[in-house]
């Protein structure tokens, strides 16, 4: 059965710093209902390579292993050049009843592009209900603009079938085994409904 399951906005590069960002999590405009069997497959393989290439920098075991798995995740925002190219992308998803958290996001290689994700990603995570497990790349460019969770709250935020391994001394991080990927260093930032 054909459904409008799933969320798509698509917005510029340059009006990231005009945007609230509190439509991702209420689904409200710019989003507009899409079927995922109707996601334009140039747009599927855009985010698709922008993912592996800035991925595989990081970490070598992709979580994602082809684009029709990029499906998965439910809201999508795409960040847009001037050429109507995707500089950049935040893959979102329904956490059972604690939000919507983010699971992918990248940027293209222009300083244009990093500077918008960075700066949807701060903004977003100030929204309530949006949440995200970040690694250390993303820690890096949000700390001290978004709530940072310690690791006793994440693990009550995180679905019974995701548990922490271990949490580091500083009550903040910890490391949670990833299928497909391995055990990897998190940690919660955001305002999930708790």
């Amino acid at each position: 059965m054909r459904g409008k399951s799933h969320w798509l906005a698509v917005i510029t590069v340059d009006s990231v710093t005009r945007q609230s960002f509190d439509w991702i999590a209420t689904g409200g405009k710019p989003f507009v209902p899409i079927d995922p069997v109707d996601m334009p497959d140039d747009l599927l393989t855009s985010v698709y390579n922008l993912y592996r290439h800035v991925y595989s920098q990081i970490d070598r075991n992709l979580l994602i292993r082809n684009k029709h798995a990029l499906l998965k995740y439910t809201r999508w925002v795409i960040l847009i050049d001037d050429a109507k190219q995707v500089a950049g992308f935040a893959l979102y998803h329904r956490e059972h009843d604690r939000g919507i958290k983010l699971r992918l996001t990248a940027a293209a290689d222009s300083k244009e592009a990093k500077k918008a994700v960075v700066e949807l990603n701060r903004k977003a995570f100030n929204v309530n209900g949006v949440f995200g497990e970040v690694s250390p790349p993303l820690e890096k460019a949000v700390k001290g603009h978004v709530p940072e969770l310690k690791s006793s709250v994440a693990q009550k935020v995180l679905s019974p079938s995701k548990k922490i391994c271990r949490a580091d001394k500083d009550g903040k991080h910890y490391w949670r085994k990833i299928t497909s990927v391995g055990e990897r260093r998190k940690m919660m930032v955001g305002l999930p409904i708790i």
